[in-house]
């Protein structure tokens, strides 16, 4: 339905040759790739800030002790 509504055909259409479906079919994987390698880098620089941050924490939590005592 969304293929219909979006590029007005379906997977029903027969204008295309197994060749070609292939190609779309390839096309759609590389794009594929190219989102999972978006969120592989989101989810790298966001371990990064909570590393980053859980450092800061220890930090603080270590001064605190050794000051107070």
């Amino acid at each position: 339905e969304e293929g219909l509504r979006k590029y007005g055909v379906n997977t029903e259409r027969k204008d295309l040759t197994p060749l070609e479906w292939l190609q779309h079919l390839q096309e759609e994987l590389m794009d594929a790739s190219v989102y999972i390698e978006k969120l592989k880098n989101e989810m790298k620089e966001a371990k990064a800030i909570q590393e980053g941050l859980l450092e800061e924490i220890s930090e603080m939590q270590w001064k605190e002790q050794y000051e107070n005592d």
